[in-house]
Order: C-alpha cells, then sequence, then structure tokens
C-alpha cells in the first residue's frame, strides 16, 4: 500500500475530516491534536511545520483552542489577522497536523512489517490429532480449534490464543525449537 493510498484511506474514515466539525462547540482550550495519542505531530500555524519543541512554542488561544507557533515573529503574524484568516489558518495547520501524524504513523508501521518479514500467517491443511501451542506448549484438541496457526521458515506453529500469537510474532526464534 503506498502511503497516499493510506491518506486517503484514512481520509474515506473521516480521520481528516473532523477539524471544521470540532469548531461547532465551544471546548476547554488544549493544544492541536492534544487527546489524539502520544505520537501527534504538532505544528506552527503559520508555516506549518512540524514544531521540536512543542512544550516550549509560542502561542496564543483562539476560539477556545491553544495555538502553536514556531517563533515570535509566527506569533504576531497571526496577531495581525482577521477571525476569518485566523480560523482558515488554525484549520489548516489542524490538517497539516494529521497528515504529519499519518505519515509517521505509515513509518512506524512499514518498520514493524519490515521486522516481521519471513512471519506470515497461511491458511494450510490442518494436520489430524491434537497440536500444542508454540508459545506455552499447551495441548490444544486439534488445529481446526487451534486460536490461529503461522508459517515461520518454511513451518507451520499452532497457537491456544491470540495473546500467543502475537508474542510468537514479535520473537519467533524464541519459539522455535
Amino acid at each position: 500500500m503506498t502511503k497516499l493510498t493510506f491518506i486517503a484511506a484514512l481520509a474515506a474514515f473521516g480521520v481528516g475530516a473532523v477539524a471544521l466539525a470540532q469548531d461547532a462547540a465551544p471546548k476547554p482550550a488544549q493544544r492541536p491534536g492534544q487527546g489524539q495519542g502520544r505520537n501527534v505531530v504538532q505544528v506552527c500555524a503559520m508555516k506549518g511545520e512540524a514544531l521540536k519543541t512543542p512544550g516550549k512554542a509560542e502561542s496564543v488561544e483562539f476560539n477556545g483552542k491553544k495555538v502553536l507557533f514556531c517563533c515570535a515573529n509566527c506569533k504576531g503574524a497571526f496577531e495581525k489577522l482577521d477571525d476569518a484568516a485566523k480560523t482558515k489558518t488554525v484549520t489548516k495547520a489542524g490538517l497539516i497536523s494529521q497528515k504529519l501524524t499519518a505519515l509517521k504513523t505509515i513509518e512506524r508501521v512499514e518498520k514493524q512489517l519490515k521486522e516481521l518479514d519471513g512471519v506470515k500467517e497461511v491458511v494450510t491443511a490442518a494436520p489430524a490429532g491434537k497440536v500444542s501451542c508454540a508459545v506455552t506448549g499447551e495441548e490444544i484438541e486439534s488445529a481446526a480449534k487451534a486460536a490461529g496457526k503461522v508459517e515461520y521458515k518454511g513451518k507451520t506453529y499452532y497457537f491456544c490464543c491470540p495473546g500467543c500469537i502475537k508474542k510468537f510474532n514479535e520473537t519467533p526464534d524464541k519459539f522455535v525449537k
């Protein structure tokens, strides 16, 4: 999946369209992106660039929101705008923040996928009889009743629960015997 396809998918689910709807109701002051997770990229409202130290950024309150700036010059330029231009600027900064956050998420997911290269779920014929969980060693009545299976380095491993599948995928070599 390309980055543009992923961003388009996010937009289809409304990830990028919440800024205007949120402006309708008054809310307590908060930083752009606050409450959306710890990995939100905060940007200068005037330049639309990621802030290196958002906690130390210049800021003003506008329509109940804390608006951040990279420097006093950007803050001063924002304060000279009329309310319509300020609203447009804040909305645009919010969308840029969402885009940068989505790109950061894509990078993190791509890194995790790369780490899992060689580990893939497959559909194969189930062996007859009992199997054991690759993580706990617990006996499972049959492959059909296993919580799942993963093929790793040409061998199929079965699991008693989804948690074991996750543990296995994180460090498969730890469980391969």
